[in-house]
């Protein structure tokens, strides 16, 4: 029985590392996985299906004491989702406040973070659009 809770342990935090790739240039991957495990013992999968596994991860992130002083990360935990589901997300689009879609660029893209600010009081939309087979996430200027 051990084996298994252990493979359902691992299997259940590469899932959500392989899903919130943000996530994981922000915190650092051991300190993404500490919190992949909190995650996980509070919030057990309720789906065989691992794609819908960690969809309040980032409002759990959000509830957490020592992670205060990050709150944009339930912004970019729902891009990352958002990204991650992007194959059925073809045309869809999802607000966020505005400098997230940059930040999350950044991160994702190992690109310069100087500079980026948060505003929760603007809202931008960000489009998931299909290019030459390619699918891209483009900010739509109003």
């Amino acid at each position: 029985a051990s084996i298994y809770r252990g493979n359902y342990l691992f299997s259940h935090i590469d899932s959500i590392e392989g899903k919130f790739t943000s996530l994981a240039r922000v915190l650092g991957l051991e300190n993404l996985s500490f919190f992949t495990r909190l995650y996980l013992h509070e919030n057990p999968s309720t789906s065989e299906n691992m794609d819908d596994y960690g969809s309040e991860f980032g409002q759990f992130l959000d509830s957490r004491e020592e992670l205060a002083s990050m709150p944009y990360l339930k912004y970019l935990a729902k891009l990352d989702i958002f990204w991650f589901d992007s194959v059925t997300n073809v045309n869809q689009s999802i607000k966020l406040p505005n400098g997230i879609f940059e930040l999350w660029d950044a991160l994702v893209n190992e690109g310069e973070l100087n500079d980026i600010e948060i505003d929760e009081e603007l809202e931008d939309e960000i489009l998931v659009m299909s290019e030459r087979g390619e699918l891209i996430l483009v900010l739509i200027e109003k």
